[in-house]
């Protein structure tokens, strides 16, 4: 394992660098879309009520997938659900694209539901197992502000592609792209090697 006294030891390894951007992805699909679903429901003749209620249970769901996959877990490869995660958000992401807008809304709001935040209990405890707890709030100090920097940043490009285009395929696109980038990247990373549940310190 890559257990570090100095936090700044870890950036030098792959695992850190594949969580981080795993999570600057989950920033970009998230906050974009807590910020934008409604104007986009809006766009495809979705009542704001029925949108509403559509982002009230994706959260319901959400805290059903980060209690279910933090349990599941502690019994698996966290990497390999943490995959699973983002390429089920990215199936959400198309959902938005390849629907009608009555039927996206509730697609987007079951799949991308049980995918919300379920990526933060294995984000920190992937790097918990790598890294050792020591320097786990810097760690994922830094790994949380590339989260919301991506965030950040989507929300005013998603923002502009409307202005521009009049339609949010474009940056949904992008989002899904990205989804399955960070799926593939988190599929990589090499745990049974670096993590302190398989590899004694």
């Amino acid at each position: 394992p890559n257990y570090v006294d100095d936090w700044k030891k870890s950036y030098r390894s792959a695992p850190m660098w594949q969580l981080t951007f795993g999570f600057v992805v989950c920033g970009i699909t998230s906050t974009s879309m807590t910020i934008h679903f409604i104007r986009w429901a809006i766009s495809e003749d979705v009542s704001v009520s029925q949108a509403a209620l559509a982002f009230g249970v994706l959260s319901v769901l959400n805290a059903i997938g980060v209690l279910s996959m933090g349990i599941l877990s502690d019994k698996m490869q966290r990497k390999n659900l943490l995959g699973i995660v983002y390429l089920t958000r990215a199936v959400a992401f198309v959902s938005l694209i390849v629907f009608p807008g009555n039927i996206a809304v509730w697609a987007f709001a079951f799949i991308g539901g049980l995918s919300w935040l379920a990526t933060v209990p294995m984000t920190s405890s992937l790097a918990a197992d790598v890294y050792g707890a020591r320097n786990l709030g810097t760690l994922f100090g830094f790994t949380l502000m590339a989260h919301q920097l991506g965030g950040a940043a989507a929300v005013l490009l998603f923002g502009m592609a409307f202005t521009a285009w009049g339609s949010y395929d474009v940056p949904f696109a992008v989002g899904a792209i990205t989804l399955v980038a960070a799926g593939i990247v988190s599929l990589a990373i090499k745990e049974k090697k670096h993590s302190v549940r398989y590899v004694q310190v």
